[in-house]
């Protein structure tokens, strides 16, 4: 667990993708930091950012995000 791959998923209307993946790695240092913070972790990985090119991500995400907070008992939709 030392690296993290995290796949973002772009919108298709955004006309630079690697903009908002050049953004993430700047901003990794940051966001590693925060997951220090609020994570009970041995090791804090490193974030390496990959766009997510599968056409059907954005709904796998949105399911997953619905699967989560009915989980958490927070789901407005339920």
């Amino acid at each position: 667990m030392r690296h993290a791959h995290i796949k973002v998923g772009v919108e298709a209307s955004n006309p630079q993708p690697l903009k908002a993946l050049k953004a993430l790695e700047h901003a990794s240092n940051y966001l590693r930091h925060e997951l220090a913070s609020r994570l009970d972790l041995r090791h804090t990985p490193e974030l390496h950012f990959a766009i997510d090119e599968h056409p059907e991500a954005p709904a796998r995400i949105e399911l997953l995000l619905k699967r989560a907070r009915k989980t958490r008992g927070t789901d407005p939709v339920s």
